[in-house]
């Protein structure tokens, strides 16, 4: 988490919204240690209006930050109570590393899916973690040899995924290695370009995949939006060429390909036939 900074002014309280003309100006540092607030000080009536005016712009947006302020907190203490948790958890409990598990839970890993509202923190009988990756893996450097990930990177946005692909990196020893499944987009695609029919019939008659749509809307443009966008809940698109570039970036090798394996892969008939797989080792 980095510094936020939030200014603290000198408000009438029995009259609100009115500053006092000999206003006090205070700056409040909220980091991931804490709190603190530096000392006030005095401002002259020119900068005192610019505040003014400047706050007068952001008004529209004071209710949309406190509403995503009280959706971050019950988040982020979530986050801290978990990561106590899995600190405190044996070396040989945390080795093999599944994100984005969901239900499927894997005997041997470290199971870890964000689950809000849940009241849940760490199963033991399961080994599920309740944490959202977006704020790291509280895992030490060097300390997992495989981590799995199946269909859970496009739930991120680009700048969200190059930081979990390092922060991955970063917890694999040498010669650990990452596995993920995604969305296969580009076959999808190509379905769609050549308009092959027998695809579209299969995801439609065998798996149901638009079955919530209504009867008219099952085309082939609305199984590219369930595909790309999965009810507005994707925030990026990959495919084997631009993950195999933001794996590299963040310093993995020997990047390649894989065919999907129900020994390691959810045996789901629909996660076959529409997903891609894909490896990479961190150099040793």
């Amino acid at each position: 988490m980095g510094m936020k900074t939030m200014l603290l002014l000198n408000v009438d309280m029995e009259r609100p919204g009115i500053i006092h003309d000999n206003v006090l100006i205070g700056f409040l540092h909220i980091t991931s240690k804490g709190m603190r607030i530096d000392q006030t000080v005095a401002l002259g009536q020119d900068r005192l209006d610019e505040i003014i005016a400047d706050l007068n712009r952001m008004k529209d947006e004071i209710p949309a930050l406190f509403q995503q302020l009280g959706a971050e907190l019950p988040m982020r203490h979530q986050h801290a109570r978990t990561s106590a948790i899995i600190r405190s958890l044996p070396a040989t409990e945390k080795r093999n590393i599944q994100i984005g598990s969901a239900e499927h839970v894997k005997p041997g890993f470290l199971n870890i899916d964000t689950w809000p509202n849940s009241g849940i923190d760490y199963d033991e009988t399961t080994t599920f973690a309740n944490l959202d990756v977006r704020l790291g893996l509280p895992l030490d450097d060097a300390s997992a040899g495989f981590v799995y990930s199946s269909h859970m990177l496009e739930h991120l946005t680009f700048e969200e995924a190059k930081r979990h692909l390092a922060d991955i990196h970063r917890v694999l020893w040498p010669g650990g290695r990452l596995r993920m499944c995604l969305p296969d987009v580009d076959k999808t695609a190509k379905c769609y370009a050549a308009r092959d029919m027998a695809y579209l019939e299969r995801m439609n008659e065998t798996f149901r995949f638009l079955g919530y749509m209504p009867k008219e809307n099952r085309l082939y443009g609305d199984l590219m939006s369930r595909h790309i966008l999965e009810g507005c809940t994707h925030k990026y698109f990959w495919d084997a060429e631009n993950l195999e570039a933001a794996l590299a970036a963040c310093g993995f090798q020997n990047i390649q390909e894989a065919p999907y394996d129900t020994s390691i892969d959810q045996a789901v008939a629909l996660r076959i036939e529409t997903s891609f797989c894909i490896e990479a080792i961190k150099a040793y």
